[in-house]
């Protein structure tokens, strides 16, 4: 979800004024002795970070979120497309270290690195597993969380019920090169002449860099977006994903206006990580099941590249969902068919895992 952090950062600081006196605070609710709905901040790595503990019922299994970017937590999302998920499992998304509820100025720059998030990862499983009495959890990654959450799995599989990749990430040099190709055929293929300008001034990436740096980068993001193959494949804007964060009612007002600088601190650390990941020279095989949910009009991580490294994965069970009418955000795009095959998921491997 890199195009939501380069246009959020540079719009928010404007439109957060519009709706400071709109935005919704965290409303209280009565207590549920089944349900679990909390925030709780705990210290990962030597830095304390906030997750959000949500289900119907306690002793569900647990499956933790980890958010795209890198610096772009999804909990305001969840909350709103994606509550049904908490009748399955007790729903932990984190707030990872530097973003939303978790930034802070005071985060040593030198932890911000694939490494530390990935020990954070094992120490925040560790703490799920003791506090919720389970012997293994599931993991779940969008995006850029998809890199840290498959290096996690492949180094402590008995941590997992099963690892769950929702636009699987794994070599940023050939996604870049054919999501610039890719926009540049489809403006092409309607004669889009300011687009097929644009995109012929950036020139082909070199090793997933443009000539113009971050703001050829952000143009070509703005092209994407617009024929379809960002966070929504149909609509053209990020609008409603800006419009959720300012509106949400799970973080308070200073959290929201946090947002932008966590993702803005996150990107400047952490996009190289991105860019530069070579999982295909490093991961052949999953030692716990494994799933990658991907919508077929995604352009900024191509689903034949998704594909190529879920075929060269040998792992105890694996499966490719394919969402048609989705691109980048299958969970929000497709927010019925996302519960049905994550029920189909859990019923399966949970049952096996308390039958062995």
């Amino acid at each position: 979800m890199i195009n939501l952090i380069i246009i959020f950062v540079s719009l928010i600081s404007i439109l957060i004024a519009l709706f400071l006196l709109f935005a919704k605070q965290p409303k209280k609710k009565g207590k549920n002795e089944t349900s679990i709905s909390e925030w709780r901040e705990i210290t990962l790595g030597h830095c304390k970070q906030w997750i959000s503990v949500r289900g119907r019922n306690k002793n569900a299994p647990i499956l933790l979120f980890l958010h795209g970017g890198p610096g772009t937590p999804e909990t305001p999302f969840l909350t709103k497309y994606n509550r049904d998920l908490e009748s399955l499992f007790v729903v932990v998304s984190w707030d990872q270290r530097g973003a939303g509820k978790s930034f802070s100025k005071d985060i040593p720059p030198e932890s911000m690195n694939t490494a530390q998030f990935i020990s954070d990862i094992h120490e925040l499983t560790q703490y799920l597993k003791k506090e919720f009495s389970q012997k293994k959890i599931y993991l779940i990654g969008h995006s850029w969380g998809t890199l840290i959450g498959i290096k996690a799995a492949h180094k402590y599989p008995d941590d997992y019920h099963a690892y769950i990749a929702i636009a699987q990430t794994s070599d940023g040099h050939r996604e870049e090169l054919l999501t610039y190709k890719q926009v540049l055929k489809q403006a092409q293929a309607i004669n889009h002449d300011k687009a097929i300008r644009e995109l012929e001034e950036i020139g082909l990436p070199e090793d997933g860099k443009y000539l113009g740096g971050d703001a050829s980068l952000g143009n070509k993001l703005k092209w994407v977006r617009y024929f379809g193959g960002a966070a929504f494949h149909n609509k053209k804007s990020i609008w409603p994903l800006i419009r959720d964060v300012l509106t949400t009612p799970v973080y308070s007002l200073r959290e929201k206006l946090n947002y932008p600088r966590g993702e803005a601190f996150s990107l400047k650390y952490l996009y190289d990580d991105v860019r530069d990941i070579k999982l295909m020279e490093e991961i052949d095989m999953l030692a716990v099941p494994m799933f990658f949910l991907h919508g077929s009009f995604d352009n900024q991580v191509p689903i034949t590249v998704a594909q190529e490294f879920f075929d060269s994965i040998s792992a105890p069970q694996k499966k490719f969902y394919i969402f048609t009418e989705s691109a980048h955000g299958v969970l929000f795009e497709e927010p019925e068919k996302f519960q049905k095959i994550m029920k189909e998921i859990s019923s399966t491997i949970w049952v096996e895992s308390n039958s062995n």
